[in-house]
C-alpha cells in the first residue's frame, strides 16, 4: 500500500470519527436538555452549522433516537421545528448493589424510570447467588410486553468501591466481605450478550446528577455520599475524575483508621454502619436510651432519633460534625462551584443537610463559600441505579 492510499484511509477514518463525535454532541445536548430544542439552538450551543445539525438530526431520526416535538414560537417567518429524544424505542438497565440491597431499574433515554424492583440479600449469601438472582429478575422483565419490542442499549452496574472499572471487577468492598475480585461485567455480558459497564456507587450518584439532576451545567462539583459507608466523587473541568488507579474519593480509608496490616479499624461516626455499631456498644454499656436493647437496624435508630432519644440525638450530632469537617477539607482542596450531599443517612434525616452546610461554610474560605452552592441530591434510594444507566449512553452512538 502506498503513502497516498494510507493517507486516504486515514482521512476517511478521521472524517468518520468527526461525524460520530458531532452526532454524539447533538445527542448529548438533547439528552441533557430540560426541553425540546430547535436546529438553531443546537447550532448555537455546539458551534456547528444549521445544515450540519439538520443532517445529524436526519440520521438520528432514522435510528429512532430523535423525534420531532412540535414547533417553537416564530420571530417572523416559518415556525422552527422542535426536536427531542425518542423515548419509545430503546431502554437502558441500571443495577445498584449496596449493603444487603439490590435495586434494578429500567429507564428510557431521558432517564425516566419505567420499571423498578428492590430486593434484599444476606451478607452471608455468595456473590454468585446474588448475581444469579439479578440476572433472572432482568430476564423476566425484559421479556415483558412493555419491553420486548424495544432495544436494550446496555446495562450499567453500581457497586461499592474499590472497583476496577476497566476490567469490570468488584475488588474488595469493606462492607461486602465475600465480594472479592468478582468479575461482574463478564458474568452479565455473557448472559445477555450486551454492553455492560461498572462504576463505583458515589461516582454513579454524581453521574446521575450530571445527566438528570442539578449538576448538568457545572464544571466543578463535589458529591459527598453518607450511606452505609462514606464516599465522595468529583467533577473537574466538566469531567468525572477517577484518579490514577480509579480510587479517587475513597475517603473511608482514612490514615487514622488503619491497622498496621492495612485493614480498617475503628471508624469515625460518619456513616450508617458505624453509627449503628456505636449505638449497640453504648446500649450494652448501659447508656440511658429508649432505643431497643436488641437494636439491629438503622430504621430503628432513626425512629428513636425522631422520638427525641438522647443517645440517638447525640450520635447524629457527632456524625454531623465528622461529615462536615470531611466535606470542608474536600471543598478547600477542590474549590467546587457545587456541593451535593446524598445517601441514605441524608434521605432518612434530611435536616442534617442544613446543619452540615452551616459548619462547612464556617470552615472554608469566604470566597469559596460565596461561589459555592450546597444542595441535597435530586435522587433518593434509586440514585446509584439511575447513575449507572448513564454509563451506557455513550454506547448509543457507536
Amino acid at each position: 500500500m502506498n503513502l497516498k492510499s494510507i493517507g486516504d484511509m486515514m482521512g476517511i477514518t478521521n472524517a468518520n470519527m468527526l461525524k460520530t463525535a458531532n452526532r454524539r454532541r447533538i445527542f448529548d445536548l438533547l439528552h441533557r436538555s430540560h426541553s425540546p430544542m430547535t436546529k438553531q439552538e443546537m447550532a448555537k450551543k455546539t458551534g456547528l452549522t444549521i445544515a450540519s445539525v439538520g443532517n445529524i438530526l436526519n440520521h438520528l431520526e432514522k435510528a429512532r433516537l430523535v423525534q420531532e416535538a412540535g414547533q417553537a414560537l416564530s420571530n417572523g417567518g416559518r415556525k422552527p421545528t422542535l426536536y427531542t429524544l425518542d423515548t419509545e424505542c430503546h431502554y437502558v438497565v441500571g443495577v445498584s448493589i449496596a449493603i444487603r440491597e439490590i435495586i434494578v431499574l429500567i429507564t428510557n433515554l431521558k432517564g425516566e424510570i419505567k420499571y423498578q424492583r428492590k430486593e434484599f440479600f444476606s451478607l452471608e449469601e455468595s456473590p454468585e447467588n446474588v448475581m444469579d438472582r439479578i440476572l433472572h429478575y432482568l430476564e423476566e422483565v425484559i421479556h415483558h410486553p412493555s419491553f420486548i419490542s424495544k432495544a436494550m442499549v446496555g446495562i450499567g452496574v453500581s457497586a461499592p468501591g474499590p472497583i476496577d472499572s476497566d476490567n469490570g471487577i468488584i475488588l474488595s468492598p469493606p462492607h461486602l466481605p465475600l465480594w472479592n475480585n468478582v468479575p461482574i461485567v463478564d458474568v452479565f455480558q455473557q448472559f445477555f450478550q450486551t454492553k455492560v459497564e461498572l462504576e463505583k456507587d458515589s461516582n454513579c450518584m454524581l453521574l446521575g446528577e450530571r445527566h438528570y439532576g442539578q449538576a448538568r451545567e457545572v464544571q466543578h462539583a463535589l458529591y459527598f455520599m453518607v450511606d452505609a459507608g462514606i464516599g465522595s466523587s468529583y467533577i473537574v473541568n466538566g469531567e468525572l475524575y477517577r484518579g490514577a488507579t480509579q480510587l479517587a474519593g475513597e475517603i473511608g480509608f482514612g490514615s487514622n483508621s488503619l491497622y498496621q496490616r492495612g485493614n480498617l479499624s475503628r471508624k469515625a461516626l460518619n456513616s450508617i454502619l458505624p453509627i449503628v455499631e456505636e449505638t449497640k456498644e453504648r446500649i450494652q454499656q448501659g447508656a440511658p436510651t429508649s432505643l431497643p436493647k436488641d437494636l439491629d437496624t438503622f430504621e430503628d435508630f432513626v425512629e428513636g432519633y425522631y422520638e427525641q432519644d438522647k443517645l440517638a440525638q447525640e450520635l447524629v450530632q457527632l456524625s454531623i460534625e465528622e461529615v462536615s469537617y470531611a466535606i470542608a477539607d474536600k471543598v478547600n482542596f477542590l474549590n467546587p462551584e457545587l456541593v451535593i450531599i446524598g445517601g441514605r443517612l441524608i434521605t432518612a434525616i434530611p435536616e442534617i443537610k442544613e446543619r452540615v452546610e452551616q459548619i462547612v461554610l464556617d470552615c472554608v474560605y469566604p470566597e469559596t463559600a460565596e461561589a459555592m452552592t450546597f444542595i441535597t441530591s435530586t435522587f433518593k434510594q434509586e440514585a446509584e441505579a439511575i447513575g449507572a444507566t448513564t454509563l451506557i449512553l455513550k454506547q448509543v452512538m457507536r
